[in-house]
């Protein structure tokens, strides 16, 4: 049998175009992965602060926000490692009803398309909400 000569290099030419693709993808999941952990730890830290807001604190008379903020971004501390400019939180009451929103701007590895089909890997926005009801005080009657 006789081999064919130009047939140098065809495997370096496969493993070229698989090894791209192969790349990509891998890519793509560490970023999807980064995505759904920074949405996880935002929602978290909403949750957190919300559930701090929402007590009523008998001795001052009123509830907390400064500290729900703190506890907001302690959350993101220990989880993330973020610095308070990286990540605005904004607790709001509306009615009997405190709203905490976590937003924030995330760099990733790689280029993930956005709404618009913009692809960008400088910033994508990240935001989370969480709304619970008032603690209100006690009635109680001695």
């Amino acid at each position: 049998m006789k081999k064919a000569k130009n047939k140098k290099g065809q495997v370096m030419v496969e493993l070229v175009m698989v090894l791209g693709v192969y790349l990509f993808l891998l890519g793509f999941m560490i970023t999807g992965f980064q995505v759904m952990h920074n949405k996880i730890v935002y929602s978290l830290a909403a949750y957190e602060g919300v559930r701090t807001a929402i007590a009523y604190d008998p001795v001052t008379g009123g509830h907390n926000i400064s500290l729900a903020q703190e506890r907001a971004n302690s959350v993101l501390a220990t989880q993330i490692g973020t610095t308070k400019g990286d990540v605005k939180i904004d607790i709001t009451t509306e009615g009997d009803y405190f709203k905490c929103t976590v937003t924030g701007n995330n760099k990733f590895l790689f280029p993930i398309l956005n709404p618009n089909g913009i692809g960008s890997k400088n910033e994508h926005v990240i935001a989370t909400s969480f709304t619970m009801r008032k603690e209100r005080p006690s009635t109680v009657d001695d």
